[in-house]
């Protein structure tokens, strides 16, 4: 849902702490064009509010998803799950004006910019225009004149994403590679790791628009089982891939 209604613009807030979700919820029901329909210090209860509330935009204080993956998971489902809302990025540094972008936000204002600038930025996002806080512009300029080289996937890696974006599960692509199942799964975290995603549909598309994947027809195997323990040890820790994380999507 796009636009605003008679009334005004519909806002929902999502931030790390009550505290921050009542100060960031004061600021814009102070101006009588915004009124704030929906708050909540996590995800789910955000969610649950906005499926009622239907707003015509979210405010996500970045510091309440830590996780760079997690955090571009929770604004591509914003956008897609909850009517097309428009994201805007309450950040605490600059230079994560690009995984935000990057990830679908229409806005990216950071947390000790004037009340003035973090309330215009709802309206001007809404309006279909992108804005970003003047300090974060010279790393989207940096990106432009030296971009982010594209993460490098494995043969095996880009083996197992082909298949993944084939629709086959973690069991037949270990059956038509040779691999075991544990195998697999050690793969899809390095992948998500690599791609900075949560689930397998998000690295399917990353893949393809970092022209990663090339065609999807499918690829012969081309090592054996015999060789998977030295192919795939125990993938290095960071996000995504920490002892116990099950990365979402990942069966």
């Amino acid at each position: 849902m796009n636009g605003s209604s008679s009334r005004g613009t519909d806002v929902a807030v999502l931030a790390s702490t009550p505290l921050t979700v009542f100060g960031i919820s004061a600021l814009l029901s102070a101006r009588s064009h915004l009124t704030v329909v929906a708050c909540a210090p996590t995800a789910e209860e955000l969610f649950a509010q906005i499926a009622r509330s239907a707003p015509h935009a979210v405010i996500v204080e970045t510091s309440s998803v830590p996780d760079a993956a997690r955090l571009r998971s929770l604004i591509d489902e914003l956008r897609h799950r909850a009517g097309n809302i428009v994201v805007v990025a309450l950040a605490e540094h600059p230079r994560q004006v690009i995984t935000v972008l990057r990830a679908g936000a229409r806005g990216f204002v950071l947390k000790d910019s004037p009340s003035d600038e973090i309330v215009r930025s709802v309206g001007q996002a809404v309006g279909g225009s992108v804005p970003v806080s003047p300090r974060a512009l010279p790393y989207l300029v940096s990106e432009i004149v030296s971009p982010t080289p594209a993460p490098r996937l494995s043969l095996r890696e880009s083996e197992v994403l082909h298949l993944v974006a084939q629709g086959l599960s973690n069991r037949r692509i270990a059956e038509k590679l040779h691999l075991s199942e544990a195998t697999v799964k050690t793969h899809m975290r390095r992948i998500f790791h690599k791609l900075e995603v949560g689930d397998r549909a998000s690295a399917v598309a990353r893949a393809m628009s970092r022209d990663l994947l090339g065609s999807l027809e499918e690829r012969p195997a081309t090592r054996s089982g015999a060789s998977e323990a030295a192919e795939a040890p125990e993938a290095p820790q960071g996000p995504g891939n920490r002892p116990g994380f099950e990365p979402e999507g990942a069966l």
